[in-house]
């Protein structure tokens, strides 16, 4: 986790903040759906590392996710896929923050946090546009006017 992605998506993660998400994922990446039937235009994506806690209490992280090269890699997939997203799907952002060492903690409904880990072993490297999560946010509905609930961010680089 980097303090460049919560400084430069912390407005766009803000303005979630109360809205209601599903969960879609790839392998152990997550991918919050804030308007699931636009799922590329509102969402937010955290790549590894990341833990789901309750209180203190971890119960899923992105590295509890099946080694592909082991046995029954499928069915090990599909039941941590139906874990997380049991775990995660219909919650509420209520709000992030992000500490000095650049872990960001996003408080969910149910007494749940998903805590983006800050770590040491990526170079900063200044020609990717993120780092390990982003906020995408584009108004895709053809007729909404500019003063819509969902405002117009685009983050691409």
């Amino acid at each position: 986790m980097s303090k460049r992605d919560f400084l430069r998506f912390e407005e766009a993660l803000n303005w979630l903040a109360g809205k209601t998400f599903e969960v879609g994922l790839a392998t152990n990446s997550i991918k919050l759906l804030f308007d699931p039937e636009n799922h590329r235009h509102r969402y937010v994506w955290v790549d590894p590392p990341w833990v789901l806690k309750r209180r203190e209490s971890e119960i899923a992280s992105g590295a509890d996710y099946p080694d592909p090269a082991e046995a029954e890699h499928q069915a090990k997939h599909e039941t941590w896929c139906a874990r997380v997203k049991a775990l995660l799907d219909g919650r509420v952002l209520k709000d992030a923050r992000s500490w000095p060492d650049g872990t960001v903690d996003m408080r969910l409904s149910g007494r749940l946090t998903l805590v983006l880990l800050a770590h040491d072993d990526r170079a900063d490297d200044s020609e990717r546009w993120y780092d390990d999560w982003y906020v995408k946010l584009e108004d895709a509905l053809q007729g909404v006017e500019a003063d819509e609930a969902w405002p117009d961010w685009s983050f691409a680089a």
